[in-house]
C-alpha cells in the first residue's frame, strides 16, 4: 500500500513538473512588425466607455504603447482568458488591452484565419499610458 501511495505521488510530482515546463516553453517573442501605424484607443470605466479617440505614430500614447510592447517583446504566453476592456486599443487586425499590471493582445497572423491572443504581465502598465496621455493632453 506504501509503495503505490508512493508511485502516486512520483506520478503527481512529475505531471506537475512536465505541465510547469510545457507552460514555461510556450512563451512567445510579439511580432513588432504587427503593430499598425494607428488605433481607436477607447478608455472603458466600469464597464462603460468614456472616452475614444484615434492616434497614430507620433502621439504620446501611440508612442507609449509602442515602446511598452518594444520593451516587452519577449515572454508572451498563448491566452484563452477573457478579459474587461481597460485602456483598449482596437484596429482591423489587432486589439490590445491595457490593465493595471497587464498587456493582452488580440491579432491575426499572416498565415491563420483564427486569432490569437498573448498576454503578459508588464508592472505600470495603466499608469505608463495614462501619464503619457495626461502629456499628449498639455
Amino acid at each position: 500500500m506504501k509503495l503505490k501511495h508512493l508511485a502516486s505521488k512520483i506520478f503527481l510530482s512529475l505531471l506537475v513538473l512536465f505541465q510547469g515546463l510545457s507552460v514555461l516553453g510556450c512563451t512567445q517573442t510579439f511580432p513588432l512588425g504587427r503593430i499598425p501605424d494607428s488605433f481607436i484607443f477607447i478608455e472603458y470605466s466600469h464597464g462603460s466607455v468614456y472616452g475614444q479617440s484615434k492616434i497614430s505614430r507620433g502621439d504620446p500614447v501611440y508612442d507609449a504603447l509602442f515602446k511598452i510592447i518594444h520593451s516587452n517583446q519577449k515572454g508572451w504566453a498563448p491566452d484563452i482568458n477573457t478579459y474587461a476592456p481597460l485602456l483598449y486599443f482596437k484596429s482591423e487586425l489587432m486589439t490590445i488591452n491595457c490593465t493595471e499590471n497587464s498587456m493582452v493582445i488580440n491579432y491575426k497572423p499572416e498565415d491563420r484565419e483564427q486569432w490569437k491572443q498573448l498576454s503578459k504581465s508588464i508592472h505600470g502598465c495603466k499608469a505608463t499610458i495614462i501619464s503619457a496621455q495626461a502629456k499628449g493632453s498639455k
